[in-house]
Formats: structure tokens, sequence, C-alpha cells
């Protein structure tokens, strides 16, 4: 058996989620709220849901829709084949104020 190891972006329900999709094959946050106790609302499901599908651990079933499927790499975070301190954490990656125009990259088309 292998040991899943979390990123420091997720929390416990996180796994909740995961294990949740992973036995259902979908769920909408509405009806993991009805089975997950640990979860305190469906808007917090519904924002670890976002956060989880940014990470690419589950996906919406379509475009647009609020119901979820597991991903092949969620399910290897299961398994424990996959470490989410390797996952980039989901949201905004540079803090603080954009670059100086000189600091920018510059991209040619050839």
């Amino acid at each position: 058996m292998s040991v899943r190891r979390s990123g420091p972006w997720m929390q416990a329900v996180d796994e909740r989620i995961l294990e949740h999709l992973a036995e259902s094959r979908w769920a909408s946050p509405t009806t993991m709220t009805a089975v997950l106790p640990s979860a305190s609302s469906r808007r917090r499901i519904w924002d670890r849901c976002r956060l989880l599908s940014e990470a690419g651990l589950i996906g919406p079933l379509w475009p647009g829709t609020r119901m979820y499927e597991i991903t092949t790499s969620g399910q290897l975070y299961l398994d424990g084949e996959l470490n989410t301190h390797d996952v980039p954490a989901p949201g905004p990656v540079r803090v603080g104020p954009p670059p100086k125009k000189e600091e920018r990259p510059c991209y040619t088309l050839g």
C-alpha cells in the first residue's frame, strides 16, 4: 500500500471528495454535501471542487457544469502514486505587482 502525500494547499475534505468521486464515478457539490459529514457546507465543497479542478485532480463532466468526476491524476493521488507537492497550487501564481516592462519576457514571431 502506498502512502498519499498531499500538498500544503490540500485539506482533509479534499481526500474525502476524491474518494467519493472514485466510488461514485461523478457527483455534484450538492450531493457530496449530503454524503460527506466532515464537510461543513455546500459552499465549502464547491470551493474545494473548484480548487481540485484547477489542480487537475477532478474535472467537470461537461464544460460549465457543476458535476465532477475524478481524473487520472486524482486516481493516481488516491493510489499513492502522485505526490501533490509536485502539483502546482491552484490559483494565482504571482503575488505582488506585475513585472516592469523591461522585466517581461519578449517573444518574437518567426
